[in-house]
């Protein structure tokens, strides 16, 4: 069961703080990154990640959903030494896809709200949302693909092109360039930009509430979202190989 964290609780937390957290404020769920660290990507983060994601799914009530994080980081992308177990492994677990899925899978409006760096892995996950908001005042967006001669899988690049503009899409994988906010909006990769990381939140729960108010069929807005992404969930969850593999190639 997920326990909702109450605003009156304050800052404490004990050394034992769960990494993701559930809120519901009416028919809005925002799940949290918790804690100061990058939240970096791997089988124990993705698998609660997952496990909340499912808990929303499940609540029949549920009209929204809001992702977001706490400290500088949305996500820095995956956990190396995860990484690096996964490649030895004969079958990847493929548990980013799943994520992904799960994500796209849902039944309810997704929005990001990036309070901090999103890179690599972290960028492909706030991809994955049908809206995306952003602080400016801290962080920046990154594909780091190109810098660090690492693949992306077919399914990851059927996700980031059936999510930007063409432009957006070279740009961020051909050119690996760093993107503050600003950048981001004028490239439609954010939706809109806030001053702080607490205005792009409220901005995101105002704009998931507003959309609760148009009471859509849930099982035709998942349609609609994956008629807009053809073949994607196959090919996220259907994959031969590790999302993430290092470039070995001589030429």
């Amino acid at each position: 069961m997920w326990v909702v964290r109450k605003e009156d609780e304050g800052a404490a937390r004990s050394q034992q703080q769960p990494l993701v957290t559930l809120q519901k404020l009416g028919r809005v769920y925002v799940m949290t990154l918790i804690g100061d660290g990058e939240h970096r990507l791997d089988e124990t983060l993705m698998e609660k990640m997952i496990a909340a994601l499912n808990a929303v799914q499940l609540d029949e009530d549920a009209a929204a959903l809001v992702t977001t994080n706490e400290g500088r980081f949305y996500s820095n992308g995956f956990n190396l030494n995860w990484i690096r177990e996964e490649q030895k492994k004969a079958k990847s677990s493929n548990l980013f896809g799943r994520l992904l899925a799960t994500l796209i899978g849902m039944s309810v409006p997704t929005i990001a709200a990036i309070c901090g760096h999103a890179s690599a892995g972290g960028l492909i996950l706030a991809m994955a949302h049908d809206h995306r908001f952003m602080a400016s005042d801290r962080g920046f967006l990154y594909m780091s693909e190109m810098d660090v001669q690492v693949r992306i899988s077919t399914g990851i690049l059927n996700l980031l092109r059936a999510s930007m503009s063409p432009k957006a899409f070279k740009d961020n994988i051909l050119l690996a360039k760093k993107q503050k906010a600003s950048d981001a909006q004028a490239l439609g990769i954010v939706d809109s930009v806030h001053e702080n990381a607490s205005a792009t939140l409220q901005a995101a729960i105002n704009f998931a509430t507003e959309l609760t108010q148009r009471n859509w069929n849930r099982t035709f807005y998942r349609t609609m979202r994956l008629d807009l992404k053809p073949g994607l969930l196959d090919s996220l969850l259907n994959v031969e190989r590790q999302h993430y593999v290092t470039h070995r190639s001589k030429i």
